[in-house]
């Protein structure tokens, strides 16, 4: 099996780091959003489902929270899986860069923030979301613009 790799593979690094670094911690914050909703279903507490429904709303309002936490991984991300673009048109390319996500945001909390170990999974989770949906969205864009023909 062949890795695809980019025929322009700097230029698709840049594009994916800034795509990456502007959509990675809005799509975070669903994961942040799933994760309680999940850790609130194991535990029976139907309030903290529905309070977990207001997470990404209350992230529209204090827009740049998200951004604090995630530009960094997000970026870092999109920096490892730029010149890999190609090979996002499978699905389990999208899981490895979620994984990629994933790994990175729970890294970078802890080192940069001391967050406890607790919270590794959900950072995890939350970048695991972040990155998965950046890369199928990247892909998408991209073989929709290879269709077309333009560079």
């Amino acid at each position: 099996m062949k890795l695809e790799t980019s025929a322009f593979p700097i230029l698709d690094t840049i594009k994916s780091i800034c795509y990456f670094a502007v959509l990675g911690p809005p799509l975070g914050v669903l994961g942040f959003s799933l994760y309680f909703a999940g850790y609130s279903a194991l535990r029976g507490d139907l309030s903290g489902i529905q309070n977990s429904a207001a997470i990404p709303l209350m992230a529209f309002v204090i827009w740049f929270l998200p951004y604090v936490f995630g530009i960094v991984p997000a970026a870092a991300c999109g920096l490892i899986c730029g010149p890999f673009r190609p090979a996002f048109r499978s699905w389990s390319a999208c899981v490895v860069a979620g994984a990629v996500g994933g790994l990175l945001s729970a890294l970078w909390n802890e080192w940069q923030f001391g967050r406890p170990h607790e919270e590794r999974l959900l950072f995890f989770v939350s970048g695991f979301i972040a990155g998965f949906l950046c890369a199928r969205l990247f892909a998408v864009r991209a073989s929709a613009r290879d269709r077309s023909g333009a560079p």
